[in-house]
């Protein structure tokens, strides 16, 4: 857990807005059933959110908008983590 919170702060630039804080039951409602946890998100956020699930942000990129908006029409924006089996 301690690298990937440092592996967070080293990010470059802002998250999406979303639910970022740590919250013990929304990490239990998504592990058991994600769908209503990522259209909560939706509707209150847009189609690019952030969900803190444990100790990890995640980005979610729902519909076809989004994922166009994110990797045709501002691609040069994207990176890839390099994430290796440790």
């Amino acid at each position: 857990m301690l690298s990937d919170a440092r592996d967070e702060r080293a990010l470059d630039g802002d998250l999406p807005p979303g639910m970022t804080d740590f919250n013990v039951a929304r990490t239990v409602a998504f592990a058991q059933n994600p769908l209503p946890v990522l259209m909560d998100g939706y509707r209150t956020y847009g189609p690019v959110f952030t969900i803190r699930v444990l100790h990890v942000a995640v980005v979610f990129l729902l519909g076809p908008e989004a994922n166009h908006y994110v990797t045709v029409l501002h691609a040069q924006n994207l990176q890839m983590a390099d994430r290796r089996l440790r």
